[in-house]
């Protein structure tokens, strides 16, 4: 039974017995996990230095919906208790503490969830105060059971106890959540891999982020402790938004972790109270979201210039380059053959009769068979091939270090394609299509791209006077 709802992720949940058994044990041990380091990071006092257990339990629901159940609640609650037991914590405070932990994670959830999916992966500014609310609202529902235990372990009042909780679970979610909710999965890593080029642009912020968070502790101000501040706000210019939360996250532990110990100066005798030591942590969270922000707002900057830049170069229908995209990128392309003396060749491809399809079926059934064409033209070519739509049902390539040989195998390749489309419209209707295909072949990439478009166009309609659905290879 689901806890509560995916917020339309497409993630189905799994309902055979071996996979709620598997997704049981997952939580209980990710959950124990995080929750015995965190009770091993308190060198004095009663708040640790980092509790991650909470935020990674709130990160994993968000990020994996079929995990919301009460199964895997109980679960974490399983695993909460055993990393209790093992710290010798007493059954009474172990109990409250888990039900604080599940109180702030749920509460937290229930509001996230509801968000639009951008906001859940921070993409603009306003992602990020979204992120302070409902951080706030756990952190304030944990802090009510929490002041409990505070009241019980600290012998301190009740409101002392919810104040300290409040503070120390916001430092985690803010510290911890945005790494978890935008760093990819590893399946993307795989496939988006850094250029040289990105990699170069990167490495400098990075490495003076990393140098100021590790010298930081060594200055003698007490400003020390956000040196490393203006460093990742450079990161968060330049690198995307998950290598700039990693940063932070690394930053905010290191600076916590200074501050409990007592490394950064203050002007306080130590050792500091728990009072002094979650309101230092508390600020390092907050200026640490400056960053965050910095970065959310660049992504949300780049995602923006990126949809444009699609609208201007790609055709809305069928995804392939608009006529002027492709001329740029086809004139870039050969003027690189004609510098290695690669070979190159140029396609034009034209669907056969296709006026028929749009005075017997209307547009609508031409636009269906267009994008059905153009997607096929893409099955039949390489990545790094270049497809435009010059304009009506009429596609041109140009194709790389291809051969004469190559050329045709390529071109025979998408006929045969297009040629099996069986196109289902509304009314039960099957289309299918032909197309004709000029190639224009050049050894030496002595040709521009206009030369050979216009060869390859002659070769095209000698294709249609032959008797169309075929390939006929232009003179070069």
């Amino acid at each position: 039974m689901a806890l509560l709802p995916a917020a339309g992720h497409a993630d189905r949940p799994r309902n055979s017995f071996p996979d709620i058994a598997r997704d049981f044990v997952f939580v209980a041990l990710v959950v124990f996990a995080a929750a015995l380091a965190g009770s091993l990071s308190r060198p004095v006092g009663f708040l640790a230095v980092f509790w991650p257990a909470n935020a990674l339990l709130a990160g994993l629901l968000l990020r994996q919906p079929r995990l919301r159940t009460f199964a895997n609640v109980a679960a974490a609650a399983l695993g909460y208790l055993a990393a209790g037991a093992v710290m010798g914590d007493a059954t009474q405070d172990g109990v409250l503490m888990t039900a604080a932990n599940l109180v702030g994670a749920l509460v937290l959830i229930l509001f996230f969830a509801a968000l639009p999916e951008t906001d859940r992966r921070l993409e603009r500014p306003l992602s990020v105060a979204a992120l302070v609310l409902v951080s706030l609202a756990g952190s304030a529902a944990a802090g009510i059971v929490g002041g409990v235990a505070f009241v019980r372990i600290a012998d301190n009042t009740y409101l002392d106890g919810w104040w300290r909780w409040l503070a120390s679970e916001m430092v985690n979610y803010l510290a911890l959540l945005p790494p978890l909710l935008t760093v990819p999965a590893p399946d993307r890593w795989l496939r988006r891999r850094p250029r040289s080029a990105e990699l170069k642009l990167w490495l400098p912020p990075v490495l003076v982020a990393v140098a100021a968070i590790g010298a930081s502790p060594f200055l003698p101000s007490s400003l020390a402790v956000v040196a490393a501040v203006p460093a990742l706000v450079w990161c968060a210019l330049v690198l995307p938004l998950p290598g700039t939360a990693l940063l932070v996250l690394v930053y905010s532990g290191a600076a916590m972790l200074g501050i409990k110990l007592g490394i950064y100066d203050f002007g306080f005798e130590p050792p500091l109270s728990d009072d002094t030591i979650a309101m230092a942590h508390l600020g390092v969270a907050l200026v640490a979201l400056g960053p965050i922000l910095v970065a959310s707002a660049s992504a949300d900057r780049r995602r923006r210039l990126d949809h444009l830049e699609r609208l201007t170069r790609l055709d809305s229908l069928t995804e392939a380059l608009t006529r002027r995209a492709f001329e740029q990128a086809g004139a870039g392309l050969i003027a690189q053959q004609r510098q290695t003396g690669a070979p190159v060749a140029v396609l034009l491809c034209d669907a056969d009769h296709f006026k028929a399809i749009n005075d017997l079926h209307g547009h609508a059934a031409g636009d269906r068979a267009l994008t059905a064409l153009a997607a096929a033209i893409r099955t039949a070519i390489r990545q790094d091939d270049i497809v435009g739509r010059l304009g009506g049902e009429e596609f041109a390539l140009v194709l790389a270090d291809t051969t004469r040989r190559e050329a045709e195998v390529v071109a025979e390749r998408i006929r045969r394609a297009i040629g099996r489309l069986e196109i289902v419209l509304d009314g039960g209707e099957v289309l299918t299509l032909t197309v004709s295909i000029g190639v224009c072949f050049a050894h030496s990439s002595s040709f521009d791209l206009a030369d050979m478009v216009s060869r390859a166009d002659h070769a095209m309609y000698e294709a249609k006077r032959l008797g169309r659905n075929r390939v006929v290879i232009g003179a070069s």
